[in-house]
C-alpha cells in the first residue's frame, strides 16, 4: 500500500496571472506557500476476488471493470497515462474540494506520486509537477492554475514563481 501526503497551497498575490489564458499573452507572477493542511492518497493493488477490477473512493465510490468507465476525469486519465490497472484508490483531505487552496492540484500530484510508487518507479518533483499540469488541463477538472503543482512540490517554503508565454517555469 502506498500513502502520499501532499500539502495544499495558498497564494498571496498574482491570482489569475497564473491562468493559461492570461500568461499565454502576458507574463505572470505569483507568490505562494504551502501550509499544514494536506490531501492523502492511498493506492494499492486490488485482489481479483471482486466483481470489479478498480475501486476509486473520493466524495463518492466508483467500482468499475474497465478504466474507461471511471467517471472522475483526473483518475481515469492518470490511470490511462501510467497504464494502471486493478487498483483501489482512496482520497481524503483536511479541507473540502473547491476551497481555492489548490485541492485539485494537490490531488493530481499526490495521485501521480502514489501511482509511480506503486509501480516501483521514481518520479522527480519536476516530472510530477509537469504531468500534474498536463493532467489537470487535459482532464478539464478545474480552471487550474499552472503553478499550483510546482508550489506544492516545494513543501512549506514561500516561493516566487514567474512564467513567460512559452511556459518555462522558474522556481
Amino acid at each position: 500500500m502506498i500513502i502520499t501526503k501532499t500539502p495544499f497551497r495558498m497564494s498571496f498575490f498574482g491570482g489569475g496571472t497564473d491562468m493559461e489564458s492570461f500568461f499565454k499573452k502576458n507574463s505572470g507572477s505569483v507568490i505562494s506557500t504551502t501550509f499544514d493542511k494536506y490531501c492523502y492518497v492511498n493506492v494499492r493493488h486490488l485482489p481479483r476476488f471482486f466483481e470489479y477490477s478498480t475501486e476509486i473512493s473520493y466524495s463518492k465510490t466508483e467500482r468499475v471493470t474497465d478504466v474507461e468507465m471511471i467517471q472522475h476525469p483526473a483518475v481515469r486519465n492518470a490511470m490511462k497515462m501510467l497504464d494502471m490497472h486493478e487498483i483501489r484508490l482512496t482520497y481524503e483531505a483536511d479541507l473540502p474540494a473547491r476551497s481555492g487552496l489548490g485541492t485539485s492540484s494537490s490531488f493530481a500530484v499526490g495521485m501521480l506520486n502514489a501511482f509511480y510508487a506503486l509501480k516501483g518507479k521514481y518520479a522527480s518533483k519536476r516530472q510530477l509537477a509537469d504531468e500534474a499540469v498536463y493532467l489537470e488541463i487535459s482532464s478539464i477538472i478545474s480552471s487550474s492554475s499552472a503553478f499550483s503543482q510546482y508550489v506544492l512540490l516545494k513543501l512549506l517554503y514561500t516561493l516566487f514563481i514567474k512564467s513567460f508565454p512559452s511556459l518555462p517555469v522558474s522556481i
